[in-house]
This record gives C-alpha cells, structure tokens and sequence, in this order.
C-alpha cells in the first residue's frame, strides 16, 4: 500500500523540535526569516558551498528597497515576453 505524501511521519509526532516549531508564536511569518536562514548556512556550509556570506539578503517585504527592485525586474520581464 502506497505511502500518502500527507502522511504524518512517526517522528514528527515525538520529535521536541515539533512541538517547539508548532507553538503559536512561530505563526508569525517573520519569525521564520530568521529561523530558517542560519540553518540553511548551516547545512551549505557543511556541504562545502562558497558562497560569500557578506552580500546575504532578505528577497520578500522585510527588505523593501529589494523587494521593489525584484517586483520591478518582474514586471520588465513580463512585459518582454
């Protein structure tokens, strides 16, 4: 019997890290722009990625000096095509 990709894996039910990440403060979205970046460097890092950490950036609405740059290359872009 397949497996459903909605299924809750075993350990997600007894891990304490879910019970940390579902509490309702982590509903705030912004909460997340900066819970999920050191993780990613973290796992690049380990993989031996170069990457030059000084020019990181934030690309959704917490930034709005490049948010609205990317909205405006968005819009250049579409209106080529």
């Amino acid at each position: 019997m397949a497996t459903s990709v909605f299924a809750t894996p075993s350990w997600l039910a007894t891990d304490n890290r879910c019970l940390e990440l579902c509490r309702p403060s982590h509903s705030d979205t912004a909460h997340w722009l900066h819970y999920f970046p050191p993780l990613a460097k973290r796992d690049l890092q380990a993989m031996g990625c170069g990457i030059d950490w000084r020019r990181s950036f934030i690309t959704t609405d917490m930034n709005p000096y490049y948010d609205s740059f990317v909205r405006w290359q968005v819009g250049i872009a579409g209106n080529a095509a």
